[in-house]
């Protein structure tokens, strides 16, 4: 009798072991379309790392002040109109996923000094404030704002990657004072002359940049109509025109946009003059769709997003669906995060969760 209270004291005693370090030791939780109006209370979940509150319907992030070891938070499509909240007690969080929701102020980053990856697209922001103790900040997602000027960045400095598509700046300024920025997304905002983006044309490590649907490239899309093959050969002209232009400005630079710069482009942009060129048609309406690629860093960073280049800002995007050409982000394959599921990679190959990949596609 006492050896069969024994054993089940020592089986008893070792599943609540097992239980309370399977419970107290998990990193990882995903809560993607749970119906979600607040966030949950996680109070045992202490060592929680990584947290999906992915397509859910919450209005105001709570109840996460305790997860001071949480490094990655997903609040993708949801109904956040503020940052505010326990978000500034998580000092060591990396990257920041907030895409689509109603955000109207970027506020209460302050002390998320370690911030590495910012992904604010699809909201209602207006301008660019709250930023200046990002230091470490790698990559910044503001595409599908409201925001009309660049500013109050110059304390960026680790900055390397800016997507401001589908906003409505019309003079850029400040970025030749980061030395670590190297792509640059400008699609579809208003900028009308070269005079308003001098400062891209003195930036010391830029390789990628996108200007296409901009005012600048679309003078010549109207013409006379007089003949449409006399149009489509002046349209063509002035698309090589225009190419060489900037390519001659900016000797670092590997992509336009998202078409790669031939030996022959570079070479010829040496001959091309430095006059200013006036009535440049649109390059996006020229250039045949790009495929979606994914942008690979060094190893030793955490998963940041991308802009899709694809996006069409006037479709809905259906969150049930399997269809991810109309995400606005694409993903950064992290080998170092190759345990994290369906959040990183566009076919849920990579990432820390499996699941559909609405929000990162970046």
């Amino acid at each position: 009798m006492l050896y069969i209270i024994f054993c089940i004291y020592t089986h008893l005693c070792l599943y609540i072991t097992l239980h309370h370090t399977l419970y107290c030791t998990i990193e990882r939780l995903n809560l993607d379309r749970r119906q979600l109006d607040v966030c949950p209370h996680l109070e045992q979940e202490t060592r929680l790392r990584l947290l999906n509150f992915q397509n859910n319907n919450i209005r105001h992030i709570r109840n996460i002040d305790h997860l001071h070891n949480l490094i990655f938070l997903d609040m993708y499509n949801n109904k956040l109109t503020s940052l505010d909240g326990p978000l500034c007690h998580i000092v060591g969080l990396r990257v920041l996923m907030a895409g689509k929701n109603r955000i109207s102020n970027i506020t209460n980053l302050i002390p998320l000094k370690k911030l590495d990856v910012l992904d604010l697209h699809s909201n209602c922001i207006t301008e660019i404030v709250g930023l200046n103790t990002l230091t470490e900040l790698r990559v910044l997602n503001l595409a599908g704002n409201k925001i009309h000027c660049i500013q109050n960045m110059s304390m960026l400095v680790s900055l390397t990657e800016l997507n401001l598509r589908r906003n409505s700046i019309r003079e850029v300024k400040e970025l030749n004072n980061l030395p670590a920025l190297q792509r640059v997304f400008l699609s579809h905002n208003a900028i009308e002359s070269y005079e308003s983006i001098q400062c891209l044309f003195h930036m010391p490590s830029l390789i990628e940049l996108s200007l296409d649907g901009n005012p600048l490239n679309m003078n010549m899309n109207a013409g006379d109509g007089n003949s449409s093959s006399s149009s489509s050969s002046t349209s063509s002209s002035s698309t090589s025109s225009y190419r060489s232009y900037v390519i001659e400005h900016i000797p670092t630079l590997k992509h336009l946009d998202l078409k790669p710069i031939s030996m022959e482009e570079r070479g010829s942009s040496d001959r091309v003059s430095s006059s200013p060129i006036t009535n440049i048609p649109s390059v996006s309406m020229l250039l045949p769709p790009q495929p979606t690629e994914l942008i690979n860093k060094p190893n030793n960073t955490l998963p940041p997003t991308m802009p899709n280049p694809n996006h069409n800002p006037n479709t809905n995007t259906n969150s049930n669906s399997s269809n991810n050409s109309n995400i606005d982000i694409l993903p950064i394959n992290m080998s170092n995060m190759s345990n994290m599921g369906g959040m990183g990679d566009m076919g849920g190959n990579i990432g820390y969760i499996q699941g559909n990949t609405d929000s990162m596609g970046v």
